[in-house]
């Protein structure tokens, strides 16, 4: 009886966490020291063949990189439990635009609200290695308002 209890229990705490969301509320995680940030630009994401990432145009620079990132960071950002989200042909319309943060070593990322891509020197473009989420519709508000300034 008591082993069926305990069984019981089990079953009921694990379909609790299921049925919880999927993210917990945490900050970016930059793929280098946020101090070393030496660019961040605004850009247009397309699609070239195969799910490639090619990005042509730069929209706009930031000026102020501090304040942008000072605000970057109020945004709300989810932790995402499941597999990491990359950009994809689906993931929105061609010339999408996502935040770019380029470091002082040339390596750079690609953030959308729910997807993100890294440049490493030794391994090149990497898709599909976003954890994090945005809110949708307070991420295109804030990119909306760059372009605008």
């Amino acid at each position: 009886m008591k082993r069926k209890s305990v069984f019981i229990f089990a079953i009921v705490l694990s379909l609790l966490c299921m049925l919880c969301s999927c993210n917990v509320r945490r900050s970016y995680n930059y793929m280098n020291d946020k101090e070393d940030i030496v660019e961040i630009s605004l850009v247009s994401l397309h699609f070239a063949y195969n799910d490639v990432i090619e990005y042509t145009n730069n929209v706009k620079e930031i000026d102020d990189i501090e304040k942008f990132l000072n605000d970057f960071e109020k945004l709300e950002c989810y932790q995402w439990f499941g597999d990491p989200l990359g950009f994809w042909e689906e993931n929105g319309d061609e010339g999408m635009i996502v935040i770019k943060f380029v470091y002082s070593n040339g390596d750079y990322e690609l953030v959308g609200w729910d997807a993100c891509a890294r440049y490493t020197t030794e391994k090149g473009l990497g898709n599909h290695n976003g954890f994090r989420i945005f809110e949708e519709e307070q991420f295109n508000e804030f990119i909306q308002e760059n372009i605008g300034k």
